[in-house]
């Protein structure tokens, strides 16, 4: 979390930095080439407008933390848990009419600080459900959680999950290569979204803060649960494994 602070900290002094879209993960370009992208705008705080192609609507996100502590004068130990909930409904031919979402997540960890010295863990790893709706009708969830291996206290933020839309199933995985050169990263910087074989029907580009590119195959049905996966992952403020 403190990342995070620190980018909005940046962000503030640099504004026009805040819109502006990195390098995209690595075989984004590439993928796009097959299909199509679809650009999902989102605003770079709490709530506001939120726009998926030509269609608009609203996002509404809320987070909070709660930590207990105990300990003495040589060391302390704390468990923070990390919990939220995002809101969005968004109208327009792009989303094949008014799309609706709700997401909530939570996740823990444990600390212990003696000195100067910090180790923070993993407690209970990233949870999230998406549940959503088309004109007021249940068409389909989200499920992602973080990949947490319990033998490897340092580790990537990697997500993985699966996201059904009516008939179409199909898996979610974290991208953590940036670029064309395939530079390696920590935090995800995007998702592959693939069908039950295990190849890519779409690629979520997350590396830009109010903008998210969906790259879609033309197939209807998959198409449209990659881009609804797409649009709950735009607006997903990610809490991290830890607050490092």
């Amino acid at each position: 979390m403190r990342r995070i602070a620190a980018v909005f900290t940046v962000m503030a002094l640099l504004p026009t930095a805040a819109t502006a879209g990195g390098p995209a993960m690595t075989g984004f370009q590439a993928f796009a080439a097959r299909g199509d992208v679809i650009e999902v705008r989102k605003p770079l705080f709490r709530d506001g407008t939120l726009r998926v192609g030509a269609a608009v609507g609203w996002v509404k996100r809320r987070a909070e933390g709660r930590t207990r502590s105990s300990g003495d004068t040589v060391f302390d130990y704390s468990q923070t848990a990390r919990l939220g909930r995002t809101m969005f409904e968004v109208t327009g031919a792009d989303v094949g009419g008014q799309l609706g979402g709700t997401c909530a997540y939570f996740r823990s960890e444990e600390r212990l600080d003696v000195g100067s010295a910090s180790i923070a863990r993993p407690r209970a790893p990233l949870r999230m459900r998406c549940d959503f709706q088309r004109d007021g009708r249940p068409i389909g969830y989200l499920l992602l959680g973080a990949m947490v291996q319990p033998s490897q206290p340092i580790q990537p933020t990697a997500r993985a999950g699966e996201v059904v839309i009516g008939s179409a199933r199909l898996s979610l995985r974290t991208s953590h290569d940036l670029g064309p050169r395939g530079v390696r990263t920590d935090t995800a910087v995007g998702y592959w979204v693939d069908d039950a074989q295990g190849l890519p029907v779409a690629a979520i580009d997350t590396n830009g803060l109010t903008r998210v590119r969906v790259a879609v195959l033309r197939d209807p049905a998959q198409r449209d649960a990659a881009l609804i996966a797409g649009i709950a992952i735009a607006t997903f403020w990610d809490p991290g494994d830890t607050d490092d």
